[in-house]
């Protein structure tokens, strides 16, 4: 068992040794929902983080991009997240454009967890613009 004298790095170190770490990172089209986690029977599984990053954009321009998400615990939107990005990658200060701005879109996952029965999933939810979805956390017997 673990007590309050461990640190966070020493307790995921320990998931991961258990193979109860959970880290995954999926591509999600404009409009889309991807499952990232479907705990087992008898699992709970502990989100620890969840975000999303703008997709890989074909190209140079990448302005007024921007795009919604939603994090879905068993078909529940538990949070909602909104980045964008501004600006056009290949101008310079000396072209008067602008430096593009892309950051990544955290969600709040305090206190989340699902217990699983082999059917209820979480998911992130891609509401406009295509992104990059991450989930870590971990799995534990209930």
């Amino acid at each position: 068992m673990y007590g309050l004298q461990d640190n966070m790095a020493e307790f995921i170190q320990r998931k991961i040794d258990e193979g109860n770490w959970v880290h995954e990172v999926n591509d999600i089209s404009a409009a889309a929902t991807v499952t990232f986690v479907t705990p087992a029977a008898n699992k709970r599984f502990h989100l620890y983080s969840a975000k999303v990053v703008l997709d890989s954009i074909a190209g140079t321009a990448i302005h007024n991009l921007q795009t919604m998400a939603e994090l879905l615990i068993n078909g529940t939107k538990e949070d909602e997240t909104f980045i964008g990005s501004a600006g056009n990658v290949m101008n310079t200060v000396d072209s008067g454009g602008a430096w593009g701005i892309r950051g990544d879109g955290k969600f709040d996952v305090t206190g989340l967890y699902l217990d699983g029965d082999a059917a209820k999933v979480v998911a992130i939810k891609a509401v406009s613009q295509a992104c990059v979805g991450t989930i870590t956390g971990w799995l534990e017997d209930i």
